[in-house]
C-alpha cells in the first residue's frame, strides 16, 4: 500500500536519543507512513538504531557525503525519495510528545489551500529559563492560520522544519532554497503564502525540542540566521528585525520576575545576538576566514564568492 505520509529525518551523529524519537514515531495512531533517513556521515550508532525499527514500520536509509549536506538541499531530496502525498520534516533531536503528533499535523490539510503545518515545541527538562520563555513565547497554545492577508512579516515567515508537514505537490512546485545557510523553512513559508497558500501552526502536534546554547553557539546561530534573512528579505530586513523588538523586553521582564540573578546573563546574550545579527547582515564586508569562524555551518562557505 502506498504510504499517505513520508517522514523525512536528516541525520548525523543523532546520539542515543534517536532511539526515543523512533520509538515515539512507532506508536503514532496514524499508521500509514514511511520513514526516510538521509545520513551525512554518522560515526555513532545512528544507523544501527534505525535498523532496529525496520520491523515496526517501513524505513528507507540513504547516505550522502558530509560536504553534500545543506538544510534546503538535503530536504529537497524528499521530492525524489518520498512516496507519500505529505512529507513530514523532523530533526534528529525533536521528540514527538505523544501518539497523535502526526495525525494532528495531517488533519489541517482538509483545507486545500493549506500548504504547510508546523508543530508546537516544548523544552526539554534540562532547558534553561531563557529557553523555556522563548519556546512558550513563539509556540503558544492557540492554533494560528496565516494567509497573505497577514501584515506582520515575522508572523508571515515563521515556520519550523524541526517538526513540520508539507504537501509534496507544493514542494515539487516550490522547493526549498538551496542557497541559504539556514532558515530555508521561513523563506519557503514566505514564498508559498505570497503564492496564495496558507500555513498553519498546530499546537496539538507537539515535539520536545530545545537547545542550551553557550555564548559562542548563540553568536554563531544568530550570525548564520542574519546571513540568510538578509538574502531572503533584502530591503525588508530592518522591517523584520523591528517586528521582533518586543521580544527582548518581554524576556527581560520575565527573567526579572523569575530570577533576578539571571538578568545580567540575559542582557549579555542580547548584546551577543545584536552584534552577531549586524555582522551577519554585513558579512560581505568580512574576510572569508572570519565568516567561517563566526558561522555554525563551516561547510557553507566553501567555494562561496560573497
Amino acid at each position: 500500500m502506498k504510504p499517505k505520509t513520508s517522514i523525512f529525518i536528516p541525520t548525523k551523529n543523532a546520539g542515543e536519543d534517536f532511539h526515543k524519537i523512533l520509538q515515539q514515531i512507532s506508536i503514532q495512531k496514524e499508521k500509514n507512513f514511511e520513514l526516510i533517513i538521509v545520513d551525512s556521515g554518522s560515526t555513532d550508532n545512528t544507523l544501527k538504531i534505525a535498523e532496529q525499527f525496520k520491523e515496526k514500520f517501513p524505513i528507507k536509509i540513504y547516505e550522502i557525503k558530509p560536504e553534500e549536506f545543506g538544510h534546503g538541499k538535503t530536504r529537497n531530496l524528499s521530492i525524489e525519495y518520498a512516496k507519500g502525498e505529505f512529507i513530514v520534516f523532523l530533526t534528529q533531536d525533536a521528540i514527538p510528545y505523544n501518539d497523535f503528533w502526526l495525525s494532528s499535523l495531517l488533519e489541517n490539510f482538509k483545507d486545500s489551500k493549506v500548504a504547510g503545518v508546523f508543530s508546537k515545541q516544548v523544552p526539554r527538562k534540562n532547558a534553561r529559563e531563557i529557553e523555556k520563555f522563548q519556546l512558550n513565547y513563539y509556540f503558544p497554545n492557540k492554533k494560528i492560520t496565516i494567509s497573505n492577508n497577514e501584515k506582520n512579516l515575522l508572523n508571515k515567515m515563521f515556520f519550523s522544519n524541526a517538526s513540520s508537514c508539507v504537501r509534496k505537490n507544493v514542494l515539487i512546485k516550490y522547493p526549498f532554497n538551496e542557497e541559504l545557510i539556514m532558515t530555508e523553512d521561513q523563506e519557503w513559508a514566505k514564498r508559498i503564502i505570497q503564492r496564495g497558500y496558507k500555513k498553519v501552526y498546530e499546537p496539538e502536534s507537539i515535539v520536545i525540542h530545545s537547545h542550551n546554547y553557550n555564548s559562542k553557539q548563540t553568536f554563531q546561530r544568530y550570525f548564520d540566521s542574519a546571513v540568510s534573512l538578509n538574502q531572503i528579505l533584502k530591503i525588508d530586513f530592518k522591517k523584520y528585525v523591528s517586528s521582533a523588538k518586543k521580544y527582548p523586553i518581554k524576556e527581560l521582564r520575565y527573567t526579572f520576575k523569575k530570577n533576578v540573578l539571571l538578568v545580567p546573563r540575559v542582557i549579555f546574550e542580547n548584546i551577543i545576538k545584536v552584534t552577531a545579527t549586524k555582522l551577519g547582515k554585513n558579512h560581505q564586508k568580512l574576510p572569508l576566514s572570519l565568516k567561517k569562524t563566526f558561522s555554525m555551518h563551516k561547510y557553507y562557505w566553501i567555494n562561496r564568492n560573497f
